[in-house]
């Protein structure tokens, strides 16, 4: 609420505010934007070890580009 209510002063001494707030499920009291950072940091960690798991860690291919002159 506090971040709210900065935005609602900022917006009323004339600042263009434009806010992006976190979506706040019915079922939630409260969801901070930290949260929802750790919650798809976990996700995509989960999604790499799955992928891992499937194929492997295969070698980095590397490439290498030289000019002759």
């Amino acid at each position: 609420d506090a971040g709210k209510d900065f935005s609602d002063k900022l917006s009323q001494s004339g600042f263009p505010v434009l806010l992006d707030l976190p979506n706040n499920e019915s079922w939630k009291e409260k969801i901070d934007w930290n949260d929802i950072l750790r919650e798809k940091k976990s996700d995509f960690q989960f999604k790499l070890e799955t992928v891992k798991e499937t194929f492997g860690n295969p070698p980095v291919r590397q490439n290498s580009q030289c000019l002759e002159l």
